[in-house]
């Protein structure tokens, strides 16, 4: 599924995160970020710094033209660790640890200084922050897992390292798929307007 699609449907599905929308829509594109950006970096060095390349010419030529092969597998190992659940639950899990150990500024470990307490107020509060949003990239996983082809090649493998089993049904590039998805976004995000706006107007009618 396109990163756009993925930033909706995680706020959709996340829209009472009102004040870490940021967090949620960041990890929405996790993954693909992982994967990607270094993959973008190290082709337009490549082509531009080693062989030569214009800009323009980095944009319009084909994407995988004179990457090692070597260099590909890098990243295509890294995109199949981006969607695998096994790397999606072990940070959930470390979030979920670190949230339990409830640090209020005070550390024995660690000097008293107020400055000392303000760094572990700040690592708290963006462990707070990150711990429920994060399952984002749960859902970025759960949703290009049926929108990719059943393919080794193209699926996602869920399982991975572990196994290369695909569960594709849909594939999100082809024109039925794109249309479904717009009119379901726009479809449930009608029913969320609709319902803030009655319990708004619930809201303001209780007040007087």
């Amino acid at each position: 599924m396109d990163p756009f699609s993925h930033g909706l449907w995680s706020v959709v599905v996340f829209h009472k995160l009102k004040k870490q929308l940021f967090w949620v829509m960041l990890f929405s594109i996790f993954p693909d970020l992982l994967s990607s950006i270094p993959f973008l970096v190290w082709r337009t060095v490549y082509l531009s710094v080693l062989n030569g390349y214009f800009f323009l010419d980095i944009i319009f030529k084909e994407w995988f033209v004179q990457i090692p092969p070597q260099i590909f597998a890098l990243f295509d190992t890294i995109y199949n660790l981006s969607h695998s659940i096994f790397l999606f639950g072990a940070v959930f899990i470390l979030l979920f640890i670190l949230k339990r150990q409830k640090m209020n500024g005070v550390n024995l470990r660690l000097p008293r200084s107020e400055q000392a307490r303000r760094v572990l107020l700040r690592g708290n509060r963006l462990r707070e922050a990150a711990f429920t949003p994060i399952l984002a990239w749960g859902l970025h996983i759960g949703l290009d897992a049926f929108s990719h082809p059943n393919t080794v090649e193209e699926g996602i493998k869920i399982f991975w390292p572990i196994s290369d089993l695909c569960v594709g049904i849909f594939v999100w590039s082809s024109l039925p798929f794109t249309i479904i998805n717009a009119a379901a976004l726009v479809a449930v995000g009608l029913i969320l307007l609709i319902r803030n706006k009655k319990k708004l107007s619930t809201d303001t009618f209780d007040k007087f």
